[in-house]
């Protein structure tokens, strides 16, 4: 790769010291004289484009949209301004002119700098007459001229990647998948080539000692995916870890370095706010400069607050380029470009002059918040070498219980209108397993338990949690002990003659279980249990007793990997201590679904039936929701009428048939009522 330098020198003992800047080309061995640098963007322009992506972004006003289109406007020119200022003197031009000129496949410039007055400018919109140098072939990186080049491991087959999915209580809400589901769905092409762990308590202390544990494979990509900020009067970045007790823990840039210091992860990715972002006089304030200097071979991470959509849709492009055998700088330009495409990806509902709700899409270019920091060489993370078996591009093979549902334990079809939301309950499943071995899942008729309960089961998979995949038990008519044996064995041991042998099949699940850790899920539970059960009492208890025994109900010593249990039931009376709220069992209520994901399910639901969403009156549509109390069941029965009815009358149809739909002391027992449709 051919590579230019852009080195930038003051005295760090000086504050005001003037800075000079010289062009360095390390294949030709030549250099340019230091000449004098003056920043070319001031405060003004700087406040402009941080208003832009952080502010202007969340609720934009009227004067917003021209200041905005201004912004966008001079961006360009901006990065052109930047590249004059650094080849103002006729040898820096031939140099430049002679990097730009040749013929090479990938490009490399490097921001070489200390000085915080440098480290500051957006050099990632660096462009000439002809536009960003990004878009061009030309990668822009960072790198702290007076780090010394640490080593770091190789990236050895398979590429280990450690996901830290931090979600505090206490912080704004973010869907936990989102970057997760990207990174994964980028990487399954490769197969046994890369190998993706998630940490499953995300604390600094759990990340310090897997990182530091020399009994398990070394981590090659350490990717961070939570809050981040940075604290203006403290002049420091900081990262929000999860404490014990899943609330914040800030941890700041000296403090995750000095633990990372000498771990020799080759690559780390922030998906934080302002993890890059620098403005104090400490060149090493932000969390990428000092993860840098502390030994990491390359840190993405992003100069600004950065939107969901954006990190999704940026991650999903950067691992995607890494897994067809591209360089790292190569692989953040890929995600830019994939930004810069997709300009109208950021959505958001808000009140127009008569009061009603409308979403707006809003224009936001935003390629520019990722920043590369790198000690050294641009490495390729997934090279290919031919001859290396290892290297096979075949996808991991799905447990049958995954995909057939038709199978014995298998989990059931997604809905026609697919999965949507349940983000934060998932979470909350996922928290809970770590140190209860069972849960209860209880609530309303067609409230979604089963649907969440089939998709917990995927995802949990698909994140390793359970290796051995998950088994989906329905006692809706009734069941038997025999039943649910035969169909978790048959599901988690891939063995359609698992219950043909010798010996207690209660015992031999438990043994599989213990092997091959799994979900096993019973669903409709309430069939068996209550005042006129499917089961005869004598069977419930024996199945009780095989669930508890599967779930290590007596043992001794708890296993936080071990398999779990997951019963869904409209009714809670087990009638058996053991399942009532305790150390081992936790009963978890599912409500409706939240507005947002609620407008989702009704989008799908319109699309599907050939509705125009903008010919549905948002309003109204969502006040008919919100008297369905977000109940999955009664929206897909309701919402497919607005063919005929509008959303308003339907409330009103409602309203006749039932006083008090709308508003009133009847309007929970409606609910009720609804929910049982």
């Amino acid at each position: 790769m051919l590579q230019l330098s852009i080195r930038f020198e003051s005295n760090e003992k000086q504050e005001d010291a003037p800075i000079t800047v010289s062009l360095f080309r390390p294949d030709e061995g030549v250099s340019t004289a230091s000449a004098p640098f003056t920043p070319p963007l001031d405060d003004r322009v700087l406040t402009d484009l941080r208003w832009y992506i952080e502010v202007y972004s969340s609720w934009p006003t009227g004067p917003d949209y021209v200041r905005a289109e201004e912004i966008q406007t001079n961006v360009e020119n901006w990065g052109y301004s930047l590249l004059q200022s650094i080849t103002q003197e006729r040898e820096a031009v031939q140099i430049w002119q002679q990097f730009f000129d040749a013929d090479d496949s990938g490009k490399l410039i490097t921001i070489d700098a200390t000085d915080p007055r440098v480290l500051r400018l957006p050099w990632e919109l660096l462009a000439d007459e002809g536009g960003h140098l990004f878009a061009r072939g030309i990668s822009v990186r960072r790198r702290l001229r007076k780090t010394l080049v640490s080593k770091t491991k190789s990236f050895d087959l398979p590429v280990r990647v450690l996901m830290v999915v931090s979600r505090p209580y206490d912080v704004p809400f973010i869907d936990p998948r989102a970057d997760a589901q990207a990174l994964l769905e980028a990487l399954e092409k490769l197969g046994n080539r890369a190998e993706v762990e998630f940490l499953q308590t995300p604390t600094l202390a759990a990340l310090n000692k897997r990182l530091r544990d020399k009994n398990q494979p070394p981590v090659h990509v350490l990717h961070f995916d939570g809050h981040g900020q940075y604290d203006g009067e403290k002049g420091m970045g900081y990262l929000l870890f999860e404490n014990n007790d899943n609330k914040k823990h800030e941890v700041d840039a000296d403090q995750l370095g000095t633990l990372l210091n000498g771990c020799g992860v080759p690559l780390m990715v922030l998906s934080a706010c302002q993890s890059a972002k620098q403005e104090a006089n400490n060149p090493y304030a932000s969390v990428a400069a000092r993860l840098i200097q502390s030994g990491v071979g390359s840190v993405l991470a992003m100069n600004y607050k950065v939107l969901v959509t954006t990190t999704e849709k940026f991650v999903s492009a950067f691992y995607g380029e890494l897994a067809q055998g591209q360089t790292i700088g190569q692989a953040v330009d890929a995600g830019r470009a994939a930004l810069l495409a997709d300009d109208e990806r950021h959505t958001f509902t808000r009140r127009n002059e008569k009061g009603d709700l409308v979403e707006e899409t809003l224009r936001l270019r935003d390629w520019f918040v990722p920043a590369l920091y790198q000690q050294a060489d641009d490495p390729i993370v997934f090279a290919h070498s031919k001859g290396d078996s290892s290297e096979t591009t075949a996808t991991r093979k799905l447990p049958v219980a995954l995909t057939d549902p038709v199978s014995p334990g298998g989990l059931p079809a997604t809905s026609k209108y697919g999965f949507h939301g349940r983000s934060f309950e998932l979470l909350q499943l996922q928290r809970t397993f770590i140190d209860k071995s069972i849960v209860i899942l209880h609530g309303f008729g067609g409230i979604g338990k089963t649907a969440l309960a089939a998709e917990a089961g995927r995802w949990f998979y698909r994140t390793r949690r359970f290796p051995g995949g998950a088994a989906f038990v329905n006692f809706e008519h009734g069941g038997s002990l025999q039943q649910m044996c035969s169909w978790v064995g048959q599901a988690v041991s891939g063995d359609p003659d698992f219950v043909i042998g010798d010996g207690d099949p209660v015992a031999r699940v438990a043994g599989l279980l213990q092997e091959k850790p799994a979900l096993v899920i019973l669903d409709n539970f309430e069939s068996v249990l209550g005042r006129a059960p499917l089961m005869p009492a004598e069977e419930l208890k024996a199945v009780l007793d095989a669930v508890w025994l599967w779930a290590d109900g007596n043992a001794k010593k708890f296993s936080p990997h071990g398999s779990r249990i997951l019963i869904t039931t409209q009714d809670t009376t087990f009638n058996d201590s053991r399942f009532s709220p305790s150390q081992a069992c936790r009963h978890v209520e599912l409500q409706g679904l939240a507005p947002h994901d609620a407008l989702t399910l009704a989008a799908m639901i319109l699309e599907t039936h050939g509705l125009d969403r903008s010919q549905v009156n948002r309003q109204d549509l969502l006040d008919l929701m919100e008297r369905l109390g977000g109940h999955p069941l009664s929206l897909n029965l309701v919402l497919p009428q607005l063919r005929k009815h509008t959303a308003a009358e339907l409330s009103a149809r409602f309203e006749e048939l039932l006083p008090g739909f709308k508003e009133g002391a009847a309007k929970e027992r409606n609910e009720t009522w609804l929910r049982q449709l």
